[in-house]
């Protein structure tokens, strides 16, 4: 029996019972179009009052949340706890690296016989990707390509990398504080991707569904950081829908069994999504190691750093000036701001104030009353000249990346998603209004 079908086997026994499990009009597909493998349609699926997926809650192989992972892992004696328990049984703890944590003892112990949990989880173990394309991931896996690539790429991008890295990186901190290593291996770098990757809001406590098919035999409570997010949760079988912008879909939690709703239609052989939200492609590319290619995700977008408006601009003091009256903070030439922005559709309304009063013949800065009256559609000519000079100069800088990346002699799956997403933000650029 293959892999994939001992995982759904083993899902349908667990989620037995329940009406419109998924199962029956879902597949799993490993020659998707988006994300090499996925969900399918067996047959027609409408957009009314049906549900996708229905899966239980009240057991943790089905929906496995940080505070079930901390008992779950507290009842396993094949010996990795002594790694990590003189750290997460004591301290205060983030949710999310409880769940790590779990998938790590997963992977460090899938081939001891002794191990409780590799028994309970190895469907779900095996079918789990066997390395990923997320920069903390690959960071770990090739280092000296990603210090190859770091020289070639435009500020923005460097600095969004190396913080999802320390991201990851943290999270190992805190867990194994013990350790006389602070660098986590490739297997830690799995498990965080995993997690990172596959986690998903479900609030058990909200929707009643908090018992545990599996007894919670431990004597050790988790402590989770305060106002940190609890709400998470690996769900198997859903953890296989795939991305896209263009769909809706919504989760909810009656009688103990969560309910996956879509508002898209399907045929029979064509791909399901679910929607992971509003992002950008860097943001994916960071997040879940893919991005969308061309102008296909309409939540794309371009934050312009200090260094850009003043290569365009020529006066630090005006650029400065024009900054602090719109209370914007200027740390230096790396700094952007969520407030200023390009999409295709073109410049936010904070980026459009900045280029209408760097633009302006008069060296004074129009006073902030003159500045609010204006239109995010505003296209006047000091705006189009500032626009003009600011798309040309994120054009040469893209395409110099681009350039750079296509000609580096080295093959991995990351370098084409990089060379997707720098061909991306080209397209934005030359189509930007």
């Amino acid at each position: 029996m293959s892999q994939q079908a001992q995982f759904l086997k083993w899902f349908e026994e667990l989620n037995h019972g329940v009406d419109d499990s998924g199962t029956l009009g879902l597949e799993i597909s490993d020659t998707v179009a988006t994300g090499g493998r996925g969900l399918v349609a067996r047959k027609s699926l409408p957009s009314s009052d049906s549900y996708l997926l229905s899966i239980k809650v009240d057991d943790p192989r089905l929906v496995l949340t940080p505070r079930r992972s901390h008992y779950l892992l507290n009842q396993c004696s094949c010996g990795f706890d002594e790694f990590w328990k003189p750290t997460v049984n004591v301290t205060v703890q983030d949710p999310q690296d409880v769940l790590v944590l779990f998938f790590f003892h997963l992977k460090f112990s899938h081939q001891n016989p002794k191990c409780y949990l590799r028994r309970l989880w190895q469907a779900h173990f095996d079918i789990l990707p066997k390395s990923f394309t997320d920069i903390a991931y690959v960071s770990i896996e090739s280092p000296k390509m990603i210090s190859k690539l770091q020289p070639l790429l435009p500020k923005p991008l460097v600095i969004a990398f190396e913080s999802q890295i320390e991201r990851m990186r943290r999270s190992y901190r805190r867990l194994f504080a013990n350790l006389a290593s602070f660098d986590p291996p490739l297997d830690f770098a799995w498990a965080w991707s995993v997690v990172n990757s596959r986690c998903v809001h479900v609030n058990l406590r909200l929707w009643g569904g908090n018992k545990s098919t599996i007894p919670h035999i431990c004597d050790s409570e988790p402590r989770f950081f305060y106002r940190s997010n609890e709400n998470i949760a690996i769900i198997p079988f859903f953890d296989l829908f795939n991305h896209s912008p263009d769909v809706s879909v919504s989760i909810e939690v009656t009688n103990g069994v969560l309910k996956v709703k879509t508002d898209s239609s399907y045929q029979a052989g064509e791909q399901v999504f679910i929607n992971y939200g509003k992002h950008d492609n860097l943001f994916l590319l960071c997040e879940y190691g893919f991005c969308i290619p061309g102008v296909k995700n309409p939540c794309d977008v371009i934050y312009p750093t200090f260094g850009n408006l003043l290569s365009i601009s020529g006066s630090i003091q005006k650029l400065n000036l024009i900054l602090s009256t719109l209370r914007l903070p200027s740390t230096g030439d790396d700094a952007t701001w969520k407030s200023v922005y390009l999409t295709i559709e073109g410049p936010s309304y904070y980026l459009t104030l900045i280029l209408f009063a760097l633009f302006t013949s008069d060296e004074t800065i129009p006073p902030l009353g003159v500045l609010y009256s204006l239109d995010e559609d505003d296209r006047s000519p000091s705006v189009q000249r500032g626009l003009r000079l600011l798309l040309n100069c994120l054009l040469e800088e893209t395409e110099r990346a681009l350039e750079s990346v296509t000609v580096l002699d080295c093959h991995h799956a990351f370098i084409d998603l990089l060379i997707t997403l720098l061909a991306s933000r080209r397209d934005l650029l030359k189509l930007t209004r």
